[in-house]
């Protein structure tokens, strides 16, 4: 299984999913290149401020969802 994680910096969470899975990372000014992915994890709460997404990638994640392809946010 590939997986888009859309954060600034890895966590517990993020590190356990590489175990289990091909990850690529993506900070949330270059999200929107990620597509095509089989699921998608965008992990907040790494930072002391609220990690953001840009309407482009917010775009990009509900065509995906759309699509069948699983989301799950952490913030």
């Amino acid at each position: 299984m590939r997986i888009a994680v859309i954060t600034t910096k890895k966590s517990d969470l993020s590190e356990l999913l590489e175990k289990h899975a091909s990850v690529t990372y993506f900070t949330p000014d270059k999200a929107k290149e990620a597509s095509g992915y089989d699921a998608y994890a965008v992990l907040g709460g790494t930072e002391s401020e609220m990690l953001r997404l840009g309407i482009d990638t917010r775009l990009v994640l509900e065509k995906e969802w759309r699509l069948g392809k699983r989301v799950f946010a952490e913030w």
